[in-house]
């Protein structure tokens, strides 16, 4: 053991950082009603005889839900099931970072990054982490693909197709968790075709489709049509369409927003003022180690202050023109080669805005790994020690914005379903509301504009709309208001409840006040107010008229 921990100190010391993350950062999160509520609902559902696709409208792939279903027929249906699966994510996260990075770069560069990824996925409070993210598709994606691009190297490294195949069943894996890896799957098949080997090319699919053939058959085995497929891409369809959509995504960075190469340009000043200071000092440290040694404090507290959550937001197209300058060089290093393309592909969805405060998080690390691989084959090996410390500071300057609010996130909602800890506003009005619902048996409710964990952790399991289940506004303006009163017109809710959780990234901020005014006024119509709650975070609880 104790020459297993020399041997492998840097990704020993990684793992107890890791560990200490999620003891220290799992189940506190800013926000408890976006998203996460449909990631830990639908696994319920579907033990309850519910059919993705069908019966439940996701716009995801399948296979987290089903995945977390089964977790939950295993170890029970309880928040802390999905926190031990974020655990284990994010230690094989980390791990595939840091056995990545040290294929190209030194053990102290790569263990540099790996704390990166620590801090930015495990200790994140937003709905971008690795513990309880917005898309536990994602995550899993994102597990499957640092592995496939691990077993892509190795298959350049080696020549041995096993590799290949490996990294094709992972592709395959990520791809019907979320349609975002498609993109670096098509890459993946690719080099396939270019084996010329029609044996590898038919094994590679096979691989590839194995996890995806799995998950849909089992689907259309319980009941599930083409034409179901059919109408869910109708409604996905409308989605793109909306403009909405575009003003959530110019504001996420993934689509163009004008006010990008300013951004590009400040934080590209920003960032690259540290770590070219480290190199400076390391430069003169020879001739002037005094001097050597002001420039490097210097740096690092440089490092320290200007970092921020768009540090890296030039990321992309960096790396996209830099792989293309250095063309010649990439030829002659084919695993780097396909790491840089690997990376680039899988995260075209972020080019206009990488932070890891949004869909980037997933792709950050991975990024970075290829932009120093790139650059230390250009630039002197003995400076990565100072890139290494560079990127320890970064890390260091985010984990104390992160510990900062996980201060203030630290009230409780617990019931038999799991703990989770949140701002005092919100865990007040929300544990007022499932007090509400504690003798409230054979009912149903639905909250808007999103609240699903709601339901999942009340103590009767409230049931609610399995398809029409959140009205943010991008599904107000794609399935228009008319479809959600003809919907609740048949099913007939109990309970209809509104809450002002902010929906401003998608322009109109407040139900009933800047959207869906239409359908709020069908419920004013149709129930009674029979509560406000109001701690902060607000709850207004309508009653259907008999």
């Amino acid at each position: 053991m104790k020459r297993f921990f020399i041997d492998n100190k840097y990704i020993c010391i990684l793992w107890i950082l890791c560990l200490t993350a999620l003891l220290i950062f799992t189940g506190h999160y800013s926000n408890i009603l976006l998203d996460v509520g449909r990631e830990v609902y639908y696994p319920q559902q579907i033990l309850n005889g519910k059919l993705l696709y069908k019966d439940l409208f996701v716009i995801y792939g399948p296979f987290s839900y089903m995945w977390n279903a089964l977790l939950y027929k295993l170890f029970g249906t309880n928040l802390m099931t999905l926190y031990l699966s974020g655990a284990v994510c994010s230690l094989g996260i980390v791990s595939g970072i840091y056995l990545i990075a040290k294929k190209f770069l030194s053990e102290f560069m790569s263990f540099a990054l790996g704390f990166f990824t620590i801090v930015t996925g495990v200790c994140a409070f937003h709905l971008f982490n690795f513990t309880f993210p917005y898309s536990w598709g994602m995550l899993y994606g994102t597990l499957g693909f640092i592995y496939s691009v691990f077993f892509l190297i190795k298959y350049k490294q080696t020549d041995f197709s096993k590799y290949l195949y490996l990294s094709a069943l992972l592709a395959g894996f990520s791809a019907v968790n979320k349609y975002d890896f498609i993109i670096y799957s098509v890459f993946l098949f690719i080099i396939a075709i270019f084996s010329k080997n029609l044996k590898i090319i038919l094994n590679f699919i096979t691989c590839f489709a194995i996890v995806p053939v799995i998950s849909f058959g089992i689907l259309f085995a319980q009941g599930l049509s083409i034409d179901n497929l059919i109408e869910t891409g109708r409604m996905l369809h409308k989605i793109t369409q909306s403009k909405t959509l575009e003003f959530f995504y110019k504001s996420q960075g993934v689509f163009f927003n004008r006010l990008v190469f300013e951004a590009w340009a400040v934080n590209f000043l920003k960032t690259a003022a540290g770590l070219l200071g480290l190199f400076l000092s390391c430069f003169i440290m020879n001739k002037n180690r005094a001097g050597g040694y002001i420039i490097a404090v210097i740096s690092v507290i440089a490092s320290y202050y200007l970092a921020g959550y768009k540090s890296f937001v030039f990321l992309i197209p960096l790396l996209f023109i830099f792989a293309i300058t250095t063309y010649k060089e990439l030829k002659n290093n084919i695993p780097l080669f396909v790491l840089v393309l690997s990376s680039i592909a899988v995260s075209v969805k972020s080019f206009w805005g990488l932070t890891p405060a949004n869909y980037g998080n997933y792709y950050t690390a991975i990024l970075l790994v290829s932009f120093f691989a790139l650059l230390f084959t250009l630039v002197d090996k003995k400076y990565q020690k100072y890139a290494a410390i560079f990127m320890i500071t970064v890390s260091i300057s985010y984990l104390a914005a992160y510990s900062l609010q996980r201060s203030f996130l630290n009230s409780k909602i617990s019931t038999k379903k799991g703990t989770i800890y949140t701002s005092q506003p919100y865990a007040d009005a929300t544990n007022e509301l499932l007090k509400f619902l504690e003798n409230k048996e054979n009912t149903d409710m639905v909250i808007f504009p999103e609240g699903l964990l709601v339901n999942f952790l009340s103590k009767n399991s409230t049931p609610a709309d399995d398809f029409y289940n959140s009205l943010i506004p991008l599904y107000s303006e794609a399935f228009t208001d008319e479809a959600f009163i003809k919907h609740f017109e048949k099913t007939k809710p109990v309970y209809i409840v509104f809450n002002n959780q902010s929906m401003k990234d998608y322009y109109f901020p407040y139900i009933c006040q800047n959207y869906a005014l239409q359908f709020c006024g069908y419920v004013n119509e149709n129930y009674t107010k029979v509560k406000d709650i109001y701690n902060g975070l607000n709850y207004l609880i309508f009653q259907r008229n008999h």
